[in-house]
């Protein structure tokens, strides 16, 4: 009997978790920019909600009490990945022109880009393309490189690109910027 308690309310606190996340993920971004091991966050409150469910009155009482104490002494953790991607975007596009530039030949750029490790939450949300201007000579004299969200839906709204001038320019349009955008400063 007490085995199927515990049963009981392991399933409803697995059956309320479900439910949350069915609505956190609701337009697929949630899961999206966190991964599988985003899924690791219902643990508490599926154990929490098992616990809740299963308890008696006295029990569920001094549950709850711990519980707001323990909120009290939790930490703020503000999770803004796409704010935090955009500046990881516009600080790797500078280090990229800084990468050609110092790979530069005397009368050349690279023809290829070169390997730069992208951080999280930057490989999930932005997508990077190098679009070198090559001579009929064969020989790169000019490029841009191009960082555009990869979903919009998800809260990236600031595409980017920086020539091989430097300047950096930025569109809130769902497409890449180009160079007839405004520049950011």
């Amino acid at each position: 009997m007490n085995l199927k308690r515990w049963g009981v309310a392991a399933a409803a606190g697995a059956g309320v978790c479900v439910l949350c996340f069915g609505y956190l993920n609701r337009d697929g971004c949630w899961l999206y920019l966190r991964g599988a091991r985003g899924l690791t966050v219902f643990l508490f409150p599926w154990l929490w909600l098992s616990l809740l469910f299963r308890f008696k009155a006295e029990e569920k009482f001094v549950l709850v009490a711990l519980t707001l104490i323990g909120l009290l002494f939790w930490p703020h953790i503000d999770s803004v990945a796409f704010v935090a991607a955009e500046s990881s975007a516009v600080a790797n596009l500078r280090q990229m022109h800084s990468a050609l530039e110092s790979s530069k030949t005397k009368s050349s750029y690279p023809r290829t880009l070169p390997t730069i490790h992208f951080p999280y939450p930057l490989r999930r949300t932005y997508g990077f393309e190098y679009v070198p201007s090559v001579s009929t000579t064969g020989t790169v004299h000019a490029y841009i490189i191009k960082a555009t969200p990869l979903r919009h839906s998800c809260g990236g709204t600031r595409s980017f690109t920086i020539g091989d001038d430097g300047r950096l320019f930025y569109t809130l349009e769902e497409r890449a910027a180009t160079v007839w955008d405004p520049l950011l400063q």
